[in-house]
C-alpha cells in the first residue's frame, strides 16, 4: 500500500543509497510491457530526478553487479527491450505511446 512516487525515493534510497525529494519527481512516460507467452502485463512509470552530487553506491550487490552512467547516445545494443521503450516513449515526449 505504498504510492508509485513514494516507492521510488524509499528504492532509490534503498538500493543507491540517494536521498530525493518527492516534490523534485516529474512523470516522464507510461508504458506497457505485454509478455503474451507468459500471460504477464507490466506498467511502467518512469520519473526524472535531481540527484546532485550524489553518487549512487550499489546497496544490494546479491541483486545488481554495477550501475553505470551512459549518455543517451551512447546506450549498449543489449539494454533490456523494455526500457528501449520508455527511452522512445520519452523521446516522442508523450506521457504514453501505444505500440
Amino acid at each position: 500500500m505504498e504510492r508509485a512516487d513514494e516507492c521510488l525515493v524509499r528504492e532509490l534510497k534503498e538500493e543507491m543509497d540517494l536521498t530525493v525529494k518527492l516534490s523534485d519527481l516529474k512523470l516522464l512516460a507510461v508504458t506497457d510491457d505485454l509478455s503474451p507467452d507468459t500471460a504477464n502485463h507490466y506498467v511502467h512509470l518512469t520519473f526524472q530526478t535531481e540527484i546532485g552530487g550524489q553518487e549512487p553506491k550499489l546497496c544490494e550487490p546479491e541483486e545488481c553487479e554495477e550501475w553505470k552512467w551512459f549518455g543517451v547516445d551512447k546506450l549498449p545494443a543489449n539494454i533490456f527491450p523494455p526500457h528501449a521503450k520508455i527511452l522512445r516513449t520519452i523521446k516522442s515526449q508523450k506521457i504514453y505511446l501505444p505500440e
